[in-house]
């Protein structure tokens, strides 16, 4: 259990009487973490947290990723802004190395603040400068998951370009020889083809690489709900007559001048079988004609 010295410690409680920081004593959550160790995650119940000893990191899943958005050390707080406007937590707080942290859930806090109003205006003073932290965090645009590098107009770069748009699979293109690709690569920016070349965030290269090799790439093939693969027409009329001739796709169906879109809506939806859901993907990129 922490004690009374060591709460008046923390600047937010140095100047509380004896009686607050008697009830403090037995109100809050006495929390030890080892680095790694999380002492509440983003979405959570709100909380004020103060940092005891130690040295914690405030993250954030952004974009699909855990990133460190904050550094907390000993007498600073945490959890300001859910606490005064009343929503989640808005990210994880995470030992960087072993801490100590307390925690005053909302029931400790406003027992507090109506025995000391000091204490809630305080905290909501700092909410301008959480806020903005939390507001530049989400603001951060995703990282291209493929570098694609080539001339602008070659037919295979923009074959690749179009592809990956479609699957609303991110990437970034420069030219080879460019003081663009020099400073994104951190070498000389001569990149010799064929072209295009795909380099992924690991830094392993594919040159002239396959739409299909592209689809198999780790964290590509998982990027969206499906990742289609433009099909040849006689392909395309071949699968419709498959899907067809297997009831998967009435023939009048296939008819119907929205077929392309109510195909599309029911695979996405899981509501017909896997042969519609194949139909789906050849009607996506194939041209009409």
């Amino acid at each position: 259990m922490i004690t009374v010295e060591e709460l008046a410690k923390i600047p937010l409680f140095s100047t509380l009487g004896a009686t607050e920081l008697n009830y403090l004593t037995t109100a809050v959550e006495d929390i030890r973490v080892l680095p790694g160790e999380y002492t509440d995650h983003e979405g959570g119940a709100r909380a004020l947290y103060a940092i005891v000893s130690g040295k914690v990191e405030l993250t954030k899943i952004i974009n699909g990723v855990e990133t460190v958005i904050a550094i907390r050390f000993p007498g600073e707080l945490a959890g300001e802004v859910p606490m005064t406007l009343s929503t989640p937590l808005p990210a994880s707080m995470r030992a960087v190395e072993p801490s100590r942290v307390i925690k005053l859930d909302a029931k400790v806090f406003y027992t507090l603040a109506a025995m000391v109003p000091q204490i809630a205006a305080t905290v909501a003073a700092a909410d301008l400068d959480r806020m903005e932290m939390l507001r530049k965090a989400a603001s951060q645009p995703p990282a291209p998951q493929i570098l694609l590098i080539g001339p602008s107009r070659d037919p295979a770069m923009h074959a690749v370009q179009t592809f990956l748009h479609r699957n609303q699979i991110s990437f970034e293109s420069l030219e080879s020889g460019t003081p663009a690709l020099a400073a994104r690569i951190g070498e000389p920016g001569n990149v010799a083809g064929p072209y295009p070349v795909a380099q992924l965030p690991d830094g392993t290269r594919l040159v002239a690489p396959t739409l299909r090799a592209i689809a198999a790439l780790p964290g590509v093939e998982n990027a969206g709900a499906a990742v289609t693969l433009p099909i040849a027409g006689d392909d395309f009329a071949s699968g419709v007559a498959e899907s067809s001739a297997s009831g998967a796709v009435p023939a009048d169906f296939l008819s119907e001048p929205h077929a392309v879109s109510t195909i599309m809506d029911r695979a996405r939806t899981g509501t017909r079988s896997a042969a519609i859901r194949m139909t789906a993907l050849r009607l996506i990129n194939t041209p009409p004609g």
